[in-house]
């Protein structure tokens, strides 16, 4: 047996994928909750975060491009690495090495130099801040020749410089054809860019954010459509389980009421059937009883049938079977006579004929049966 406390080779893909599972519900929650979270808050600790990031990738024009490892929260780079440009299967080879050496994994941030950038400082009146995003775009628009859709724009405020109802608003522009080439090329060199930034060159501000795939304004509006479509569902499939649970215990109600119907129907036939049979037991044996010829009615037919120089000393009626014992001048005619009556047959001496020492009579034992009725 396995040591206690510790998997067995049977259920070990099992929790590696329940781990994997709840790491990546863990992952997708929390981005749903920032997501959910004031414009204020995401940007500043977004602001802390991009200080952080481990990998950055320079997309400065040369023919190399420069990783560099960061130590998180220090700010210095712990390890860089140069890869060429025109070598994209050496260069994949060598920072999938650089990554295996240093743990780290493949996102990485790309850093647009100055060389790319457009700078500047805007002086907004303090109501633009609830719509910040359209004032910096309609401006940046004003100030450049060239369309929006083809700029990447960063803006952060400028403390410190904020006067009455004015405010100072620091933007950072680059062509987004510069941006698709350097994610093109960490692309190509086996990375994923997770986000652009912009290098101002300025000592201990945060760098800016020209890109990243977040979620953009028009999509937040059918993501909590879709979140209240998921959260009505599983409001709809309790109700619906709920509703189930319902009708079955309806039904088990119902048919435990049907069964006990019925139980008490079974017992009713039972007995029923029961008091059937005594009564069919009973009118069988009145049948019976109605079927037996009476014992007057068999002396008074015997008597009528009987002749008139013949008696009977000795008469027996067992069911229908009748013994007469008696005498008669003639006793062998007797048979002939009752075979041919309605009510009697079957006739038979069970004993010889015996003649009387008169010499006239002879005594007789007979026996016969009495016919059934018809019915």
């Amino acid at each position: 047996m396995p040591p206690a406390g510790r998997p067995t080779a049977a259920i070990a893909p099992t929790l590696a994928a329940a781990q994997g599972a709840l790491t990546a519900f863990w992952t997708w929650w929390t981005g749903e909750l920032a997501g959910m979270a004031p414009s204020a808050w995401r940007d500043a600790g977004a602001g802390r975060r991009r200080g952080d990031d481990r990998l950055v990738l320079d997309a400065a024009d040369g023919d190399a491009l420069r990783l560099s490892l960061r130590l998180p929260g220090r700010g210095r780079d712990a390890a860089t690495l140069a890869v060429p440009r025109a070598q994209p299967e050496a260069a994949r080879e060598r920072v999938c090495a650089f990554l295996h050496r240093h743990r780290a994994g493949p996102e990485v941030a790309i850093r647009i130099g100055a060389g790319d950038l457009f700078k500047t400082t805007l002086d907004l009146p303090r109501g633009a801040a609830r719509a910040l995003d359209q004032v910096v775009r309609h401006q940046i628009e004003r100030i450049l020749p060239l369309p929006a859709a083809e700029l990447c724009i960063a803006h952060r405020m400028v403390p410190g410089i904020a006067k009455g109802d004015r405010m100072a608003v620091a933007v950072a522009v680059a062509k987004r054809a510069a941006v698709d080439e350097a994610r093109a090329a960490a692309a190509a060199a086996g990375l994923t860019a997770v986000r652009a930034l912009a290098d101002t060159g300025e000592a201990g501000a945060p760098p800016m954010v020209l890109w990243q795939p977040a979620r953009a304004a028009a999509r937040r509006a059918p993501k909590r459509l879709l979140r209240t479509l998921e959260i009505a569902a599983a409001a709809l499939l309790l109700g619906a389980y709920g509703l189930h649970l319902y009708r079955l215990e309806s039904e088990r109600d119902r048919l435990a009421a049907e069964l006990q119907a019925e139980s008490r129907r079974a017992a009713e036939a039972r007995a029923l059937g029961q008091q059937l049979a005594r009564s069919s037991e009973a009118l069988g044996a009145l049948r019976a009883l109605l079927d037996q010829p009476s014992p007057l009615q068999i002396l008074n037919d015997l008597t009528a049938l009987l002749p008139l120089d013949s008696w009977v000393s000795d008469l027996t009626i067992r069911g229908r079977s009748v013994e007469i014992v008696g005498q008669a001048p003639r006793a062998a005619d007797l048979v002939a006579i009752i075979e041919a009556s309605p009510m009697f047959g079957q006739a038979r001496f069970r004993s010889p004929i015996t003649l009387l020492p008169d010499g006239h009579v002879e005594r007789f034992d007979l026996t016969l049966e009495v016919k059934e009725r018809a019915k």
